[in-house]
């Protein structure tokens, strides 16, 4: 159990929310960054949620206690949940993280850090759900996960050649903007192929068959599109998992 006092003692203030729930504060370099604990005597493991952007203590106590019926002491790798009750930011899952994901009360309160589980409200979108710690830290910041009030940033995986470029990479996680800037150098390069993945684990291969046209295969289903088209169908592909007009 993480004491309402203790943190009071290290942040410098704290107010009860709910029987299990309460929230603090701290200023930093760039802004407020709200903080949101659950902490029941004698169950572990405590909960955290934190934000940068908004203070909403009705969703996060709501965050906390969705991940708390979830998970409990043996909780040692991520979990992505699905959020049930509707919410102003448009959060549709979260991301809960054991404590070799983040650092929060590290140096703080180091005897209460390892049984912290932090709880991220996510667009499901955003995150497979089974990324490593290095993979997670690494995708944190440009996502904005401490940011409520973020666009969505899908998770968008892409393998590619480029024959005339001399360029490729093999499958890993890149940004939206990288895959349409590798798509839109493939056009006319019929020798050229990219395959994307969602946060689904769905694949889409994707060949230029003439200048400004595309392929888009899945499986045996396949949708000749303009170079226009295919970045707004992979779009869709990363955001929602399917395309219009092409079935898997």
């Amino acid at each position: 159990m993480i004491p309402m006092s203790a943190i009071r003692e290290e942040f410098g203030v704290a107010k009860r929310l709910t029987p299990s729930t309460f929230y603090s504060c701290l200023e930093l370099g760039k802004g407020v960054v709200h903080y949101y604990f659950r902490s029941v005597r004698g169950v572990l493991p405590d909960l955290v949620t934190t934000c940068s952007d908004a203070e909403d203590s009705e969703f996060a106590v709501s965050l906390l206690e969705a991940a708390a019926s979830r998970i409990d002491a043996s909780f040692n790798a991520p979990l992505k949940i699905v959020l049930s009750e509707f919410n102003s930011f448009g959060f549709d899952a979260a991301l809960a993280l054991p404590s070799a994901y983040h650092g929060h009360l590290k140096g703080v309160l180091n005897d209460k850090h390892a049984t912290l589980v932090l709880c991220v409200p996510i667009h499901s979108c955003e995150f497979i759900g089974t990324e490593t710690a290095e993979e997670y830290r690494q995708w944190q910041t440009r996502v904005g996960v401490e940011r409520w009030k973020r666009q969505p940033s899908p998770f968008v995986a892409m393998e590619f050649e480029n024959p005339r470029s001399g360029g490729g990479s093999p499958m890993g996680r890149t940004s939206i903007e990288a895959c349409m800037t590798n798509l839109s150098a493939l056009n006319g390069v019929t020798k050229g192929f990219a395959r994307v993945a969602n946060c689904n684990g769905d694949i889409i291969l994707i060949k230029p068959i003439k200048k400004d046209h595309y392929r888009i295969t899945v499986n045996t289903s396949k949708l000749n599109c303009t170079s226009d088209e295919v970045t707004t169908l992979v779009s869709t592909f990363v955001g929602t998992g399917t395309i219009p007009g092409l079935s898997s």
